[in-house]
């Protein structure tokens, strides 16, 4: 089980787990892409994610994200590509809004500042819709642990965030 969010575990499922710590110490560095930046932010967990091929099309997420915004996909297509890809995908989308929140307001000499640049250019939401998602994000989060139903939690959460993209 990976999670960035241990606290949202019940006690009884994690008295059954052993926990591995992974944090990373490097310095925030410029990538070329947001995937690369969100695999270099969790960079203890790059290896585990790749070799299990655990990140396969998680590139596309942007460009789903906006054709969701614009209505080019049915958003229950989308939920059962998500639920593929697993819970780190939730992770991701908080990574990709929280650049959205506070893109905007990063030094031009930010490394980051050509990151949001580009993600910006694929998902064009203010820094106050990209609060908004964030919240319904981490809200929603603590809620797939407990979720038996992870196909039904994705339907539901992509609904939610096609309504809040608009």
């Amino acid at each position: 089980m990976l999670t960035s969010e241990i606290n949202f575990i019940s006690e009884t499922i994690k008295s059954r787990c052993h926990v591995f710590n992974f944090i990373s110490d490097e310095v925030e560095k410029h990538e070329s892409s947001l995937l690369k930046y969100f695999l270099f932010s969790k960079s203890s967990l790059k290896n585990i994610l790749e070799e299990e091929n655990y990140l396969e099309n998680f590139e596309n997420i942007e460009t789903e994200l906006n054709m969701l915004k614009n209505k080019k996909i049915d958003p229950l297509n989308l939920s059962e590509q998500w639920n593929d890809r697993g819970i780190i995908i939730i992770d991701y989308l908080i990574s990709i809004f929280n650049l959205l929140m506070k893109g905007k307001f990063l030094d031009e000499n930010s490394p980051l500042k050509k990151l949001y640049v580009q993600t910006h250019n694929k998902i064009k939401v203010c820094p106050q819709q990209s609060i908004e998602i964030l919240k319904l994000l981490l809200n929603r989060k603590k809620y797939l642990y407990s979720n038996i139903n992870h196909k039904f939690y994705f339907d539901n959460l992509v609904i939610v965030l096609s309504k809040n993209l608009y």
